[in-house]
């Protein structure tokens, strides 16, 4: 079938637009964090973050057992930047850079993914205007990579029940324990939408369900020997092994996004609840 030509410069036009809005909401989201970065006092939480994780990187590992709030992977990183520089613009960059790579997963990523494009823009329209997400953007503590991370494990978990593919939730699951520890029950509740929802089974016989379907058909009817051995219980049986309908699977997407962003709410609640 072809497209007309003013419907699809209409959809060009489209794409243009909404890749300019994306842009401009990721300027946004990058000015808001970064401005007057180092110009704020440095708080007591920052200076004991920034303390701890100085000196040898023995004495850091030692730290993070007795006086860090958060895992092994952030005061490393802490201490790989101050190597560097020990500014309070230099603690603060970590944070303010995954802020604004949280809102950019947003906008570039899930909408690949399967999240509606709006929906997408929505979220990352919240995330860029949130007061306590610019707030924990300068400060020099974990909870913006902690973000960061999550959003990673929700794109890992639908890129899976998507495609099969299993890279990106590997490598964010086991990250999630040496980041913070309330990750961890984000991860488990991640681990078990994976497993009620498992991702679709291979195509097999060089397609999908409606392919495999017409070759049992034409292998019915065949003439010869093969004719009358895929009989109708058998053919029933095999095409239960197709994969499931577009509808039914993006029903199950959509109320599993919902639940991961709810669990991810009381999540966050608790965390809050807990450190105030």
């Amino acid at each position: 079938m072809r497209i007309p030509v003013p419907c699809l410069n209409a959809r060009v036009s489209a794409e243009r637009l909404t890749l300019a809005a994306f842009v401009c909401l990721l300027i946004v989201a990058a000015g808001l964090r970064f401005y007057d970065l180092p110009g704020n006092s440095v708080w007591l939480d920052e200076a004991v973050a920034a303390i701890n994780s100085r000196g040898s990187l023995s004495e850091v590992v030692l730290n993070t057992r007795c006086c860090n709030s958060s895992p092994i992977l952030y005061p490393l990183a802490l201490w790989a930047v101050q190597k560097v520089e020990s500014t309070p613009f230099s603690i603060r960059v970590l944070p303010a850079a995954a802020s604004v790579l949280t809102v950019a997963v947003m906008l570039f990523l899930l909408p690949r993914l399967g999240v509606a494009r709006g929906a997408a823009f929505l979220a990352a329209l919240l995330a860029t205007l949130s007061v306590e997400a610019i707030r924990h953007a300068q400060d020099a503590r974990e909870y913006s990579i902690d973000a960061l991370l999550a959003v990673l494990m929700t794109a890992g978990l639908l890129w899976y029940l998507r495609d099969g593919r299993r890279g990106l939730l590997c490598v964010s699951l086991f990250l999630a324990p040496l980041l913070q520890y309330g990750l961890v029950l984000f991860g488990v509740a991640v681990m078990g939408a994976a497993v009620v929802l498992p991702p679709p089974p291979p195509a097999r016989l060089g397609g999908g369900g409606r392919e495999f379907d017409s070759q049992l058909d034409r292998a019915a009817h065949r003439p010869g020997p093969a004719r009358n051995v895929l009989h109708g219980g058998v053919r029933h049986k095999l095409r239960g092994h197709s994969a499931p309908s577009v509808a039914g699977r993006g029903l199950r997407l959509g109320w599993l996004s919902i639940g991961v962003l709810l669990s991810g709410k009381v999540r966050c609640a608790l965390a809050l609840r807990v450190f105030d």
